[in-house]
C-alpha cells in the first residue's frame, strides 16, 4: 500500500538532495556486480518536544548490538551501510578506550614528536587497527548518522529505495531502538516549553509503521530481519511469530532484556526457530550474523 499521509510526513523529513543520500548513492554505485550488502540500523531515536529543541524524549540505546553486528557482516564479506544514531557505538571504534581513559594510555616520546600507546596496550590496538583497515575501508563501510525518529525513518526509506535494484543481494538488519510515540511537526511549540506556564499538556501520536511498506513495496526481493525485545518470556514467542505474520518478512531475532547478551531465538518464515547461545568469550552477534548470512545464501542465491 502507498504511504499514509502520516507516514509521508516522516518520509519527507530528509530532502532528496541530502549529502548523506548522495554519499550512499556513490557508495552503492561502486559496488561489484555480485556484492552482498547489509543495511544495518543501530541506536536509539530522539523525539523533539519543541521546534527549537531543548527538551525531548529519547528511546535510549548505546548501539552495542548494531556495532558488533556491523563488524560481523564486514567479516562475512558484506558491504555494510551503517545507519546509526549520532554518538552511538560504531563498528571497531567502540573497542577503543573510552575518552576518560584514552589520555592515560598515551605516551609522548622523548623526541616530543607524535604520540604512542602504552606498551601493554600496543598489540591490542595494532590488531584492532589492522582489522579495521582490512575490512572497513571506504568501499566496504558507509556510516550514515541520524538523530530524530523522523530522520531515521526517512533515511531508512530512502536508503532502501537506493538499494532496491540490488534486490536479493540486500540484507536489511533493523536493530535500531525506534520510538513508538512522537509529536507531529505541526504540533510542536516553536520555543522552549516554559515551566512558569504550569504543567505542560503533550499529546503523543503513534509513530507510523514503515516495515510493511519496505517488505511489500520497496524491497520485496530482499532479506529483512527485525528484532523483538521483551522482559516477559511468556510473551516473546507469540510477539515474534505475530510480527512475521503481520509483515511477511523473513526473520525475527527475539531476545529478553535480562539475557540478550547470552541467548536469542531466531524465528524464521515457515515456522523454523533457531536458538543461539553465546559461546565463551565471543560476542553472540557473530553467531547471529553467521546464521543470517547462511540463510541469505541458501534462500536468495539458490543458483
Amino acid at each position: 500500500p502507498p504511504p499514509t499521509d502520516q507516514l509521508s510526513e516522516f518520509l519527507s523529513a530528509v530532502p532528496a538532495d541530502d549529502s548523506r543520500l548522495a554519499d550512499a548513492a556513490a557508495f552503492i554505485s561502486q559496488l561489484p556486480a555480485d556484492a552482498r550488502v547489509a543495511l544495518v540500523t543501530s541506536g536509539g531515536t530522539k523525539v523533539p518536544l519543541e521546534a527549537q529543541t531543548v527538551r525531548f524524549i529519547d528511546n535510549f540505546s548505546v548501539g552495542s548490538r548494531g556495532a558488533l553486528s556491523g563488524e560481523a557482516f564486514l567479516r562475512r564479506g558484506y558491504a555494510t551501510i551503517f545507519l546509526h544514531r549520532q554518538g552511538s557505538m560504531l563498528p571497531f571504534a567502540h573497542r577503543l578506550p573510552p575518552a576518560e581513559q584514552l589520555l592515560g594510555r598515551l605516551l609522548v616520546p622523548d623526541s616530543q614528536v607524535g604520540v604512542a600507546f602504552q606498551p601493554d596496550y600496543r598489540p591490542e590496538i595494532a590488531s584492532l587497527l589492522k582489522e579495521y583497515r582490512q575490512l572497513a575501508g571506504p568501499n566496504h563501510l558507509l556510516l550514515v548518522p541520524y538523530v530524530t525518529v523522523q530522520e531515521y525513518l526517512s533515511l531508512l526509506h530512502r536508503l532502501a529505495e537506493l538499494l532496491a535494484p540490488l534486490s536479493g543481494r540486500v540484507l536489511l538488519y533493523l536493530a535500531a531502538a525506534v520510538s513508538d510515540f512522537y509529536v507531529p511537526f505541526g504540533s510542536l511549540p516553536e520555543h522552549k516549553i516554559q515551566s512558569s506556564a504550569g504543567e505542560p499538556s503533550i499529546r503523543l501520536h503513534l509513530v507510523p509503521k514503515l516495515l510493511g511498506n519496505l517488505v511489500r513495496e520497496t524491497l520485496p526481493g530482499s532479506l529483512v530481519v527485525t528484532f523483538k525485545l521483551e522482559t516477559d518470556e511468556r510473551l516473546l514467542k507469540g510477539k515474534a511469530k505475530g510480527a512475521l505474520a503481520n509483515y511477511g518478512h523473513h526473520v525475527v531475532v527475539a531476545n529478553l532484556l535480562q539475557s540478550r547478551r547470552e541467548i536469542v531465538w531466531l524465528y524464521c518464515r515457515g515456522g523454523d526457530c533457531r536458538t543461539v547461545r553465546r559461546d565463551g568469550a565471543d560476542e553472540i552477534e557473530g553467531d547471529i550474523v553467521d546464521f543470517l548470512a547462511d540463510y541469505h545464501c541458501k534462500h536468495f542465491f539458490k543458483n
